[in-house]
């Protein structure tokens, strides 16, 4: 007995720590843009999408997990779902029941399946004609309605882990480091996320090279600021968590970094 409850005290702490590990991201669709399928319902406009928003869970080492999407049309109910189910291929589906006038219409998200920044995807909605009761999502089949298109941006709130002030150029410069990596608008730049305020000159983000792809920055847990070297022109670092493993980054000159943001230095 006494064995069966320490695995099942090792399995719920594991669980604990796997869901600790999970990360929540908000994502649009940028640029987005909206067109009628086959399908149309007198008096239904879902022309000219305004906004589709995504809450997106992301485990270390697991596919990302579509917790919701909202997509909001200027002349129409805004479309509400979530429960996404990841098919084999790639696309992502979940069945709404009773959208606008219809029993249940099936939402599709593709084209980005691991749901990259910077990368395009679309969301089609079909209203549903035929029902499999052995796997839904999957084998519900019917008529598309519209048609909603983007580049997928992340939005997410970002909070800052540590704060380092130097004087930079005979200027104030603040670096607000940030609990996660990303890809700048541009993708030009990615990294550790750095919010820079320098005095005269601006506020801007800066990216700080970061170790492996984005596929598995999931896992990785920024900590701190570094900067060593003489004040006048420093190096910088930062100290992450890989797994629960601390380590640093390799130095970097930070006019380099400052040179990418503020090409006027």
């Amino acid at each position: 007995m006494n064995l069966v409850k320490k695995a099942l005290s090792a399995a719920v702490i594991f669980s604990l720590a796997s869901i600790a590990q999970a990360k929540t991201y908000t994502y649009e669709l940028a640029n987005v843009n909206s067109a009628y399928g086959p399908v149309n319902y007198p008096g239904l406009d879902l022309n000219g999408a305004k906004s589709a928003i995504l809450t997106v869970n992301r485990n270390p080492g697991e596919r990302p997990e579509i917790r919701s999407l909202e997509v909001t049309f200027p002349n129409a109910a805004k479309l509400s779902t979530g429960a996404f189910k990841r098919l084999d291929d790639g696309r992502y589906r979940a069945l709404v029941s009773g959208a606008w006038v219809f029993k249940e219409v099936i939402v599709q998200f593709d084209g980005n399946p691991d749901i990259f920044t910077n990368t395009p995807a679309s969301i089609s909605v079909s209203v549903s004609e035929t029902t499999s009761l052995l796997n839904p999502e999957a084998l519900n089949q019917g008529s598309r309605l519209v048609d909603v298109h983007g580049i997928v941006r992340d939005i997410t709130n970002m909070a800052t882990m540590d704060t380092a002030a130097i004087v930079f150029d005979g200027k104030g410069l603040t670096l607000n480091l940030k609990d996660r990596l990303g890809i700048s608008a541009t993708g030009s730049q990615q990294g550790f996320i750095l919010d820079a305020l320098w005095m005269g000159r601006g506020q801007k983000l800066i990216y700080l090279p970061g170790p492996f792809g984005p596929s598995q920055w999931d896992r990785i847990d920024p900590i701190g600021i570094v900067l060593e070297g003489p004040n006048t022109d420093p190096t910088i670092r930062v100290r992450f968590k890989d797994n629960g493993n601390e380590q640093l980054s390799p130095p970097v000159p930070l006019r380099v970094l400052m040179q990418q943001s503020f090409p006027a230095l």
